[in-house]
């Protein structure tokens, strides 16, 4: 029970916390929030096959990890806003 409180006092926390210092209408909050929907669905197809390609290399886990967000973040992104935005058939979706 204690933890469940805990789990949700600390989403809430974070949320807090980002609406009050990470809303602030910069432009990277703005495009990532433009391309969000979009990272959502791409994120598995860049995420997956980079956590397999990282299993062979001899580092960390938590290195491999901060490794694998930054490239899993930007190559979703990178696909998001460059490919997926500009494409006719699924622009109005994304």
């Amino acid at each position: 029970m204690l933890f469940a409180a805990f789990s949700v006092a600390g989403v809430l926390g974070g949320v807090a916390a980002l609406a009050r210092w990470a809303d602030s209408g910069h432009r990277v909050w703005r495009v990532l929030a433009r391309n969000a929907y979009g990272v959502y669905y791409v994120h598995p197809l860049v995420l997956y096959p980079g956590a397999l390609l990282m299993l062979g290399v001899p580092l960390p886990g938590p290195v491999k990890e901060v490794l694998l967000f930054v490239v899993a973040v930007a190559l979703s992104l990178a696909l998001t806003a460059g490919v997926l935005r500009r494409l006719p058939v699924v622009r109005a979706a994304f």
